[in-house]
């Protein structure tokens, strides 16, 4: 779309920038959010397992020695952390990159032409990459992004949202063995995704700071063009 173009539909080169500005500010504000809802379910998840152990403990004192092993095998609060997280963990996953790609098609629309439309998808690419070469038709500098980072973990999302978080294709196996060896709270193990909440907040950030630094290098890149 040419510049003319952009500024007759918005009403104004100020106007784009503005529209621009708000999309970014809004997926930060949801992001946001979601740090807050993840943060105070998994402390609230922790502190009810901690209750719950110490009030066994009570209980297992009036236990004989012999049962003990039993008691702790038959009473103990798995479903904290194996259900409670779990689930939290994975569907944070999963609504992060709802977030994102909320945020990179609506950018993509204000953009790409003057009917507003994302390129459709093409045959075997991704969203991701459909966003990034969508974005570099208008805004080249934007390839100086960690594109491929945020592939591997959209690629994680997908596996999670789709098989519960096992690798199925051997080219995800692969892939996500190898970014998981070099990152923390991240294990592949006999073909199943296992994250902590870590892995969680280190996404977050990642997926933060990179709307940010697409944001900013947009708008310099427009600035600049109409200076």
């Amino acid at each position: 779309m040419e510049e003319s173009e952009l500024n007759e539909m918005f009403g104004g080169f100020d106007a784009i920038l503005e529209h621009l500005n708000f999309l970014c500010l809004r997926f930060l504000d949801e992001i946001g959010e979601a740090q807050f809802y993840f943060d105070t379910l998994v402390d609230f998840i922790e502190s009810q397992e901690r209750k719950e152990i110490q009030h066994l403990k009570e209980v297992a004192k009036k236990v004989p020695d012999n049962r003990k092993g039993d008691f702790w095998e038959d009473s103990y609060p798995y479903y904290w952390k194996n259900i409670f997280e779990e689930n939290l963990k994975e569907s944070f996953i999963v609504s992060l990159f709802s977030m994102l790609e909320v945020y990179l098609d609506r950018t993509c629309w204000v953009l790409h032409d003057s009917k507003l439309k994302t390129p459709k998808k093409c045959d075997g690419e991704d969203s991701i990459h459909r966003f990034q070469n969508c974005l570099n038709q208008h805004v080249p500098a934007i390839s100086s992004l960690d594109w491929e980072q945020i592939y591997k973990l959209w690629r994680i999302r997908c596996v999670i949202a789709h098989n519960q978080g096992q690798c199925l294709k051997e080219e995800d196996k692969k892939l996500l063995k190898q970014f998981a060896d070099k990152t923390e709270g991240i294990s592949i193990r006999n073909g199943w995704i296992e994250i902590d909440p870590l892995f969680c907040k280190s996404t977050l950030i990642m997926i933060k700071e990179f709307g940010i630094k697409l944001s900013q290098i947009i708008s310099d890149d427009l600035t600049s063009r109409e200076s």
